[in-house]
């Protein structure tokens, strides 16, 4: 995972500059993104968490980033990421804008530096429409690593999915995710079973979760989907089958969702604790508003 995520990380550098790094040979990569020279970054500190190890660091103009390099044997590793977080955006789904960049040929996100933040707790999450309204997508997208807490972040109110390096194809350390392919989507059941104690999914209902499915199949259409991908620069292969199976996935997960209950029904959702009962005020005197108001005249 990104350790700016999780907030406060230890330091494992004092400020110079990023480290030279040998380019990477991809024959299937004909996208061009924007280029660095080590030298143009200052490395202000490197976090330990996440095998990666990524950099605060400050850019030429002077704005402060989180870089973070992506799997130097599988460009597509990081590639998969940033896609993860332009479909988010394209469904209006809370997220760190994300940039992919090239120093001295190694391909690496870019994302806006966080000074303050918080990692959420479970019951926070729980009751943010942030988190409940978008549950649907977390699972088409087969974004697993979402079940921790410190995998979000908490911005100005705001609950933000800040780790996506595990979703769509890929797991967090960038292995081949088959289960991307199986288009059941297993996630409306496996996504609630994962670790109790901490997982802000294990008390969803069906019901929820199919009204966040609805509302993340009516606005990622293809349309937006195309323009993740193009964005992003995978191979004509791998975003084609990416494609398909997100849309795959997209129509099963809707046909999920009807079979749970249909649009003609209304099932009211409390996502919030029921408020305290008020005391009984059984023997105090009672206004009548009416009366008061005649006798103001």
């Amino acid at each position: 995972p990104t350790s700016i995520v999780t907030g406060a990380p230890a330091l494992t550098s004092s400020p110079g500059t990023v480290s030279d790094t040998a380019a990477t040979t991809d024959t299937a990569d004909t996208k061009r993104y924007p280029q660095y020279s080590a030298s143009d970054l200052e490395v202000l500190a490197v976090f330990t968490s996440g095998s990666t190890k990524p950099q605060h660091v400050r850019m030429p103009d002077g704005s402060e980033k989180v870089l973070k390099y992506g799997n130097e044997k599988d460009r597509d590793h990081i590639r998969t990421e940033v896609l993860t977080q332009k479909l988010y955006k394209a469904a209006g789904i809370p997220t760190l804008d994300a940039t992919l960049v090239e120093v001295d040929g190694k391909i690496a996100q870019l994302t806006d530096y966080q000074p303050e933040l918080k990692v959420p707790g479970v019951e926070d999450l729980r009751e943010s429409p942030d988190f409940f309204r978008h549950v649907g997508a977390d699972m088409v997208l087969s974004n697993w690593d979402l079940f921790k807490n410190d995998n979000w972040m908490e911005i100005g109110g705001r609950m933000v999915r800040a780790d996506l390096g595990g979703a769509l194809d890929r797991r967090a350390q960038g292995e081949p995710k088959a289960e991307f392919y199986d288009t059941k989507v297993s996630e409306f059941n496996s996504m609630r079973e994962k670790d109790a104690a901490r997982n802000p999914y294990r008390l969803l209902t069906n019901h929820e979760i199919a009204d966040s499915v609805r509302t993340f199949v009516f606005h990622l259409t293809p349309e937006k989907i195309d323009a993740a991908l193009e964005e992003v620069g995978l191979s004509t292969e791998h975003a084609e089958k990416l494609k398909t199976a997100l849309l795959n996935r997209m129509r099963n997960a809707k046909t999920w969702a009807d079979r749970q209950y249909s649009l003609t029904e209304v099932h009211p959702v409390h996502h919030r604790p029921t408020p305290p009962t008020l005391p009984d005020d059984s023997g105090t005197e009672r206004l009548d508003a009416f009366a008061e108001l005649t006798e103001l005249g």
